[in-house]
């Protein structure tokens, strides 16, 4: 799958998929309440990861 650049540095695939920065996807984790990231953690295995990191 090729991905093209467009504005504000996010990328979209061939299915029109965003890629979003991993530093981005963690900036807003950070700012949600506590109950909103323990269902999130059901979105997929990346998040999953990233809200159960403790760092």
């Amino acid at each position: 799958m090729q991905s093209q650049s467009s504005l504000g540095g996010e990328r979209r695939t061939q299915n029109n998929v965003v890629y979003l920065p991993e530093e981005l996807i963690i900036e807003i984790l950070l700012r949600l309440p506590v109950k909103s990231l323990l269902r999130f953690k059901r979105v997929c295995n990346s998040w999953l990861s990233l809200i159960s990191d403790g760092n």
